[in-house]
């Protein structure tokens, strides 16, 4: 198994590398809130339809967060360097869920997948739009990573969050080739990877 492999490097055992990947669950916060900030000062474009982008961007967030958590994160077919990347990145995660330093996404990769998705839609949509449309992505994100966290490690109870800790725990505890949406159930419905009871 690629964690054995990773132990005989004593990557596991090496406080370094141990505080190296942890993250703060305020960190993404820290990151991606001024950038927020700066979208919606800087928006090109009135209200109505900066927030009707911002609405789409947040819904296609939804869609990216299941398709990495499923094919970068928990892929069928895997390459020994993709093995040891999920594991650094998610598969600690697994290990150990209560674990709040192994909640959130690593900059390393939250940054630079996110500006990979920023860039994109730069060079789709016009500046107005575009603006929009990554301010509701960024804050989609920025929502997992508050939600994930609230699935951990938080105790508040209500029927939206007992239902995605009731699904989120089937995809750590019974079966992780189910369950991948964090924030909504909707794309496992849609792909078929929703766990019924």
């Amino acid at each position: 198994m690629i964690k054995d492999e990773i132990n005989k490097f004593q990557f596991t055992d090496s406080s370094f590398w141990m505080t190296f990947f942890a993250v703060p669950p305020s960190l993404p916060f820290l990151i991606f809130g001024p950038l927020l900030a700066y979208l919606a000062l800087h928006r090109n474009a009135v209200w109505a339809l900066f927030i009707t982008f911002a609405v789409a961007g947040l819904f296609f967030w939804t869609l990216c967060e299941y398709i990495l958590h499923r094919f970068l994160l928990h892929p069928t077919l895997k390459t020994k360097s993709h093995q040891w990347f999920c594991y650094i990145f998610h598969g600690m995660h697994h290990e150990n869920p209560k674990d709040q330093y192994r909640v959130a996404a690593h900059p390393l990769l939250s940054m630079s997948l996110g500006s990979l998705m920023l860039l994109s839609f730069h060079l789709i949509l016009p500046l107005p739009l575009c603006n929009g449309f990554s301010f509701g992505f960024i804050l989609g994100y920025l929502i997992y990573d508050f939600t994930h966290w609230l699935l951990h490690r938080n105790k508040w109870r209500n029927r939206v969050v007992n239902t995605l800790r009731r699904n989120h725990s089937i995809h750590h505890f019974k079966d992780p080739s189910t369950c991948f949406g964090v924030t909504s159930p909707l794309w496992d419905y849609v792909f078929g990877t929703y766990h019924k009871l």
